[in-house]
């Protein structure tokens, strides 16, 4: 491998569009981590609904990653001691401060 590290070869990105109807947009990362954007569009109207659609996407991941860290932190863990914490009752909070 040469000092620039691996880079997509236009010949596929070439036949990616071909197989596409109306562009493409491909995500991916360098050898150093650094996120990498390929596109094609045919028509200005193409690009735009890729747009739109990449921010529904977007949208959608972000929702999801958010119920599922908090279903991680409401779920019962027994191990968890917040609950116990929060439960105490008036005399024992005053012992507390």
């Amino acid at each position: 491998m040469d000092k620039r590290g691996f880079e997509i070869p236009q010949s596929m990105l070439r036949q990616l569009n071909e197989f596409s109807d109306g562009g493409f947009v491909l995500f991916t990362f360098d050898d150093n981590g650094n996120p990498n954007v390929h596109s094609k569009f045919d028509t200005n109207k193409d690009a735009m609904a890729l747009q739109m659609f990449i921010s529904n996407y977007a949208e959608a991941i972000e929702e999801i990653s958010v119920r599922s860290t908090l279903n991680s932190i409401s779920s019962e863990d027994p191990n968890d001691i917040t609950d116990d914490f929060f439960d105490l009752d008036d005399e024992n909070e005053d012992d507390l401060f």
